[in-house]
Formats: C-alpha cells, sequence, structure tokens
C-alpha cells in the first residue's frame, strides 16, 4: 500500500505550530509596547498618589506637584 504524502499544511500539528508562532509575534508586540509607556505608567501612579493624598486633607489639586511640595512633608 503505498502512502499518500501530506503537506505539512495538512498535518494535525500545523495548527499548533502556527498559533505559537503567531502567539510569540503578538507576545513581542505587547512587551515592546508595554516597555515604551513603562515610564509614563509609574509618573502617571507617582501623580495620582499625590493627588490622592492632597485630595484627603482637602488641598489644592490644580498644580498637584507645586501642592505636594508646599503642604505635604514626607
Amino acid at each position: 500500500m503505498a502512502e499518500e504524502r501530506r503537506s505539512f499544511q495538512e498535518t494535525r500539528g500545523y495548527p499548533v505550530f502556527f498559533m505559537i508562532i503567531v502567539s510569540i509575534f503578538f507576545i513581542g508586540i505587547l512587551a515592546l509596547f508595554y516597555n515604551s509607556v513603562k515610564v509614563r505608567i509609574e509618573e502617571f501612579d507617582k501623580l495620582n498618589l499625590k493627588k490622592a493624598v492632597l485630595n484627603s486633607f482637602n488641598l489644592p489639586v490644580e498644580d498637584i506637584d507645586r501642592s505636594f511640595e508646599i503642604f505635604i512633608q514626607e
């Protein structure tokens, strides 16, 4: 009996291999995006913390950094 040769795309392993490649590609894109905005996220978190501290004492929050520097001692 002659066995018919199938291409790789017709095998059971092709969908698994394809999904691994696609996943690695998109994980790489997400990692690059995360690293490019990491500093901005950290600055935003610090600013929100300062704003929350100022709000808890009913202090002005128009210029958060200046108000925090004047009214709050760490």
